[in-house]
């Protein structure tokens, strides 16, 4: 008796992440690269460049983005070598646990240590609300792969590990 198979044979297939952002932001990236130093301070994981799994959050996030600020919004799509990435520096939350918590409430408070630490990318659920006593929340199924310091900005610039591209 053969097991059926829903999914092709594993070969270790690239990875593939979504950035959502302003048009004019996807165009800069596209025209110089990815800088995760110049991403937001106060996030989750601390300053760094934000990607997801999930093409409809990145979208969400984008247009969320462009309302507020009267602008155009773009998804970029990262195709990822997971072997070129494996070695990198990571630091991964299966769920938000109070380790999480912890970090999150401190580099949304601005010390940012994942990038202290020298944590190249950090990977977690998405904070939906961080502050107060056991107020805290994560959205459902929402994820985040942040990227910090300069080994992961070589990763995401080179051509041969991290082929960037807007999306639909």
């Amino acid at each position: 008796m053969s097991a059926r198979r829903r999914f092709p044979q594993w070969d270790d297939p690239y990875l593939v992440l979504y950035h959502g952002t302003l048009r004019k932001h996807a165009d800069a990236i596209l025209a110089n690269g990815i800088d995760p130093a110049r991403g937001s301070p106060h996030t989750d994981f601390g300053r760094g460049f934000y990607t997801t799994t999930n093409h409809a959050q990145a979208d969400e996030w984008a247009d969320s983005r462009a309302s507020e600020q009267g602008e155009h919004s773009a998804v970029l799509m990262l195709t990822v070598d997971r072997l070129a990435l494996a070695r990198l520096r990571h630091l991964a939350f299966l769920r938000p646990a109070n380790d999480y918590w912890s970090l999150v409430e401190n580099c949304r408070n601005d010390a940012p240590y994942a990038v202290e630490q020298g944590y190249d990318v950090v990977y977690g659920p998405v904070a939906k609300r961080w502050w107060g006593d056991e107020d805290y929340a994560a959205f459902p199924d929402f994820d985040q792969i942040s990227f910090h310091g300069d080994a992961a900005k070589s990763f995401l610039n080179n051509k041969i590990y991290c082929e960037v591209e807007v999306v639909p």
